[in-house]
């Protein structure tokens, strides 16, 4: 009985940290989930955002040390450019993952705040 009560305790706490804002290993999202890539140089003063990418090879989970190409579908934002044109391609070295908005923040800078990210709505811990 005292296994079977500490196995539930402990699978609690596990669903509870899964379902907190914070930084997390890895992340899966659905087909159709929205994303957005904000790419910014020249010490983040100069950005860029495509308000509409795809991933390489449709994929639709990321984790710590994997690596994604990002494209751009419809052009950046505020200006027309080539669609489906290689925009990035990283090793992911953070995800933040937000509760509320089942939104997370994946990004190639291993930092709190990156300035560059991908953004994924509908997105889940696993």
């Amino acid at each position: 009985m005292k296994k079977l009560l500490g196995i539930v305790v402990l699978g609690l706490l596990w669903c509870n940290v899964a379902l907190t804002d914070g930084y997390v290993n890895r992340v899966k999202w659905g087909e159709n989930s929205d994303k957005t890539y904000r790419y910014c140089a020249i010490f983040s003063f100069v950005c860029t955002t495509y308000k509409s990418v795809s991933i390489f090879a449709s994929k639709s989970k990321a984790e710590i040390g994997s690596y994604l190409k990002i494209y751009n579908l419809n052009g950046k934002m505020g200006s027309m450019a080539d669609t489906d044109t290689q925009v990035d391609n990283f090793e992911v070295k953070t995800i933040y993952f937000e509760k509320k908005t089942k939104k997370c923040r994946i990004s190639k800078i291993s930092k709190e705040e990156p300035h560059t990210y991908l953004i994924v709505h509908d997105c889940v811990v696993y």
